[in-house]
């Protein structure tokens, strides 16, 4: 409970996904930058508000960040 009320309060987009690229929370700032209100977006794969020559590189980071979690620049 106190999280969602910090990452509802936040003054930047904020969303949790899980390992398989399921987006689970989706804030209000989040909802202006992307332009998808939560409900359209909860469940539905991250690489969707990636643009589209980004979403197959974005992908295989992601999942090559769940089996070897490593800090990298972005």
């Amino acid at each position: 409970m106190v999280l969602r009320q910090v990452l509802d309060s936040a003054p930047d987009a904020m969303l949790i996904v899980d390992t398989e690229g399921a987006i689970h929370y989706w804030n209000a700032e989040a909802e202006k930058l992307f332009g998808y209100p939560a409900d359209a977006i909860l469940g539905r794969p991250i690489e969707t508000v990636i643009p589209a020559r980004l979403a197959v590189a974005h992908r295989g980071h992601r999942l090559e960040y769940v089996h070897n979690p490593q800090h990298r620049s972005m």
